[in-house]
C-alpha cells in the first residue's frame, strides 16, 4: 500500500504514455474487459483503465488481450481474438456476409443489392490488418469493414453526389435477439431479460471538408428506419438527405457509418446544430464543450448504467456474462487517459464484497492513475 501512495505522491502529473510505458514493461497480473494490471520491477502494481474494450473472455475467469487483426480462414475471413468473433465472407454479396457473436447469440448482416465486390485486405493504422474493403459495391461506392477492440465499424464511402436516391438496407439475422430502435436511433439488440447484447450506435454521416487542427468535417445523422420483413428478418435503413448530400459546401469522399457494438451504448455527445453522436469514434472528444469549424459546439457526456440483476441466477451482468462494470470518466483520469470505474451490483451471491448493507449496491472507485 506505502509504495503506491509513494508513487502517486511523487508523480502526481506523470502522463499516460509514460504510465503505460512503464506498466508495459512490467508482468500482467491480472485482466478483466476494461483493464489489465501489471506487476513492476520496483514492487508496485499498475492497472491501466480504458473506455474501450482491452480483453475478452476465453473460458469463465480467464482473460486474453484483444486483437484485431482479420486472416482469411477457408472461405471467410475472421478475427479470432476478438469478443464478437466477427467473420466476413468474401464476397460483399453474400446471405451472412458479416456475422458477430456475443454472450452466445449469433447476428449476421448484409448490405443489400450490393455488386459482386470482393473482399480487399487492408490496415486502418499502417500496422494492424484491421480492415476489408470491397470496392465497388455500388457506382462510386466503396465498403469498408473496420474491426475495433469491442465492435465492428462499417463505412460506406461516397466518391461523388449519388445519381439516386441516397439510401441503403441492410439484412439483419438477429437469433433470438430483439432489435430495438430506441433514443437518437440508438438500435439495441436485446435478451429475453431486457439485457442490450449488441448495439449499433447513432449513425453519422460526415464529409471530407475537415483541415486538422482547423476545422472538423460536416456531419449529419441519417434517417434510421427499421422493418420486420415476412421471413422474420429485419431491414435495417439508413437515408442521407440529398440537399446535404449535393451542397456545394459538401467535399468529397462523403462517409456513412453503422456499426455494431459490444454491449450496452454508454457515451453520447451532441453539437450545437443537432447532430448527435452515440459511442462514435471520429469524436474523441469526451466530456467537455469544444467549438468546432463550423461554428457548432460539441458537448459530451458520458454516463453511468447500473448493472441489473439476473433474476434466473441472482447473479450480476458481470458475474454471468463475463462483462466489465460499467465506468465513468473524471476530469483527472481524463489527463492522464485513465478512466476510473464504479461498480455497482445488486444482490450477487458470486461477487458479495460488490454490495453494501442491506443488499445496497456499493461503490468501488479503482481511482485515477
Amino acid at each position: 500500500m506505502s509504495s503506491r501512495l509513494s508513487q502517486r505522491v511523487q508523480q502526481p502529473k506523470s502522463d499516460g504514455a509514460g504510465l503505460k510505458a512503464r506498466a508495459e514493461a512490467g508482468t500482467v497480473v491480472g485482466r478483466d474487459a476494461f483493464s489489465t494490471t501489471y506487476a513492476t520491477d520496483a514492487g508496485t502494481t499498475i492497472r491501466l483503465e480504458s473506455t474501450e474494450l482491452l480483453n475478452f473472455e476465453t473460458a469463465p475467469g480467464t482473460w486474453a488481450e484483444i486483437s484485431t487483426d482479420v486472416v482469411k480462414d477457408g472461405d471467410r475471413w475472421v478475427a479470432p481474438d476478438h469478443p464478437l468473433s466477427p467473420s466476413f465472407a468474401d464476397e460483399a454479396t453474400a446471405d451472412r456476409a458479416v456475422l458477430v457473436e456475443a454472450d452466445g447469440h449469433s447476428v449476421s448482416f448484409s448490405l443489400e443489392d450490393s455488386n459482386a465486390a470482393r473482399a480487399e485486405p487492408d490496415s486502418s493504422d499502417g500496422k494492424a490488418s484491421d480492415t476489408l474493403r470491397f470496392s465497388d459495391v455500388r457506382a462510386d461506392v466503396d465498403l469498408e469493414y473496420e474491426v475495433e477492440p469491442g465492435a465492428v465499424k462499417e463505412t460506406l464511402v461516397l466518391g461523388e453526389v449519388p445519381a439516386v436516391e441516397a439510401s441503403w438496407s441492410w439484412r439483419l439475422d438477429v437469433g433470438e435477439l430483439t432489435p430495438v430502435l430506441g433514443e437518437h436511433d440508438v438500435l439495441e439488440l436485446q435478451d429475453a431479460e431486457g439485457a442490450v447484447v449488441m448495439h449499433v450506435p447513432t449513425p453519422v454521416a460526415w464529409d471530407s471538408s475537415g483541415v486538422k487542427g482547423e476545422r472538423e468535417s460536416a456531419l449529419i445523422n441519417p434517417a434510421v428506419t427499421l422493418t420486420q420483413e415476412a421471413d422474420g428478418s429485419w431491414a435495417y435503413g439508413l437515408a442521407v438527405d440529398p440537399a446535404w448530400l449535393a451542397s456545394d459546401e459538401r467535399a468529397y469522399p462523403v462517409f456513412i457509418d453503422p456499426t455494431f457494438q459490444w454491449g450496452p451504448p454508454h457515451q453520447r455527445s451532441f453539437k450545437s446544430d443537432g447532430a448527435v453522436y452515440m459511442d462514435q469514434s471520429i469524436l474523441a472528444i469526451p466530456v467537455r464543450t469544444t467549438r468546432t469549424g463550423f461554428g457548432g459546439r460539441i458537448r459530451g457526456l458520458t454516463h453511468l448504467r447500473r448493472i441489473r440483476s439476473s433474476s434466473a441466477t441472482r447473479r450480476c451482468l458481470p458475474c454471468t456474462r463475463g462483462r466489465a462494470p460499467p465506468w465513468r470518466m473524471t476530469r483527472r483520469s481524463i489527463r492522464a487517459r485513465a478512466i476510473a470505474m464504479t461498480v455497482a451490483a445488486r444482490g450477487c451471491r458470486t461477487c458479495p464484497s460488490l454490495t453494501g448493507e442491506g443488499g445496497r449496491p456499493a461503490k468501488a472507485s479503482a481511482g485515477s492513475l
